[in-house]
């Protein structure tokens, strides 16, 4: 896992961040927090990398309008998921986290690593509109 550390720093300074602003072990969920977004949880286990992110809250009425949206949304593929497609569970207070694990290329090479994150930050962004 510490070549992970070493390409998530790599992909990290190819999205513009600074990776010396970080210091994070490879083995602990590794947590990018946006103002857009809310957080963008990174889990590093032994066997795979996994990415996760938090939709918003259903308890509001009139997030129901865009659950139609949402589950074509989620039925588009995802290329850098090894499923090749969102995979949804269960979080916190009403809340649901979209993510999967990582295609293997993800923790190999930091361009693809940060492609990969910044295109779920885009989609992790679109799911949420939809359920505004």
């Amino acid at each position: 896992m510490n070549d992970f550390k070493d390409t998530l720093f790599k992909a990290l300074d190819i999205l513009g961040c600074d990776p010396a602003r970080f210091s994070f072990d490879a083995q602990s969920p590794i947590v990018m927090s946006f103002s857009d977004v809310e957080d963008v949880v990174l889990e590093p286990t032994p066997d795979e990398i996994a990415v996760w992110g938090m939709l918003p809250d259903f308890s509001n009425v009139g997030a129901v309008h865009g659950v139609q949206d949402l589950l074509a949304e989620l039925a588009s593929p995802v290329d850098f998921l090894t499923t090749g497609y969102y995979t949804v569970r269960a979080g916190s207070e009403q809340r649901f986290h979209v993510g999967g694990a990582l295609r293997n290329e993800c923790s190999d090479s930091p361009q693809v690593l940060a492609t990969a994150i910044e295109s779920f930050h885009a989609r992790l962004g679109q799911l949420r509109e939809r359920l505004r």
